[in-house]
């Protein structure tokens, strides 16, 4: 499932999802989350539970950081 687990290698979930070539459909399968959660954060939505985006994080290769809110990153 993770692509790139524990290394993150991209600043944003945008550029990861660009350089992966992965639609917010195939992220969201890979991490096993529903694909609004890929699209809310790419669009800077804060974050209220760790749990799945630290999936995101792994499979992405994006810091946690990169998810957090825009005014803390």
């Amino acid at each position: 499932m993770a692509r790139h687990k524990h290394t993150p290698q991209y600043k944003t979930v945008a550029e990861a999802l660009r350089a992966l070539g992965l639609t917010h459909e195939k992220a969201a399968a890979e991490v096993g989350c529903d694909r609004t959660w890929i699209t809310r954060l790419r669009g800077g939505m804060k974050l209220k539970t760790l749990g799945t985006p630290i999936r995101i994080s792994r499979v992405l290769g994006v810091p946690i950081e990169a998810l957090a809110d825009r005014d803390v990153a």
